[in-house]
């Protein structure tokens, strides 16, 4: 169990940095639902490069509604 400090978005930092991507998005997904202000940065950080092709990712991008 996550002390309630640590957030979902930076434990999909250490996945995606694992090469976890399954993990990564899962946790990314949390983060979105527990409303991460980071979230908005996902489509502009370098850091999340390696999933801009996953569908998941864009769905997520989509889902966020960051601006075009």
């Amino acid at each position: 169990m996550l002390a309630p400090d640590v957030s979902p978005f930076n434990i999909a930092l250490i996945y995606n940095g694992l090469g976890e991507r399954n993990e990564t998005l899962a946790w990314l997904e949390r983060a979105y639902r527990q409303r991460e202000p980071r979230m908005v940065f996902l489509k502009t950080e370098s850091k999340w490069n390696n999933l801009r092709e996953d569908a998941r990712f864009q769905d997520l991008i989509r889902t966020i509604g960051t601006p075009q």
